[in-house]
């Protein structure tokens, strides 16, 4: 009698991300500066954003665009976000959002935003910023993977929130215009 094989268990696949992402070619780097693009459904999207980070752990950059596949940047708005970036006067300054602040909330973290000058201590972060690496440092080049509590229905890919609420708890602060 021959023996019954044991059915498979189905795996859940990870998806497949070969390389780090590329960079718009609207976006040219620099060696001051490099550029990450995320983008993605959430079990994709960290996977990039981490790639992209790890990739930038190994340059001498030290800014990094983080933005979406939507966005168009030009080298003169990278080096104007650049300039406005380190005009900040916060020892504690993570990123710069590229967009002006559209509530006043704290977006996953609850933080209430406080005006500093011209700009916004907003307390969160989302695709289309600046950031120093000591931001990337702070996040360990890495993206957390999603976890269950994300709500589906929600049209974030969760790597904003992920972002935001690390960068938060080490105290680090995330600006918007």
């Amino acid at each position: 009698m021959a023996k019954k094989k044991a059915a498979k268990k189905p795996t859940q696949k990870a998806p497949e991300v070969e390389k780090a992402p590329e960079v718009e070619k609207d976006i040219p780097n620099d060696p001051k500066w490099a550029a990450v693009e995320v983008y993605g459904n959430r079990n994709e999207a960290h996977l990039r954003a981490t790639k992209g980070f790890e990739s930038v752990k190994g340059s001498d950059a030290e800014y990094i665009i983080v933005h979406d596949r939507e966005t168009k940047i030009s080298k003169e708005d990278v080096l104007a976000a650049i300039e406005e970036f380190k005009a900040i006067k916060d020892k504690k300054k993570a990123t710069l959002s590229l967009y002006e602040l559209p509530f006043e909330s704290g977006q996953w973290t609850g933080k209430k935003a406080q005006k500093k000058g011209d700009l916004w201590n907003s307390g969160w972060a989302d695709n289309n910023f600046i950031c120093n690496r000591e931001a990337l440092e702070a996040l360990d080049y890495r993206i957390e993977p999603p976890t269950g509590n994300w709500n589906p229905a929600n049209t974030s890919n969760g790597v904003g929130g992920n972002i935001s609420i690390r960068l938060n708890k080490k105290g680090l602060n995330m600006y918007h215009r």
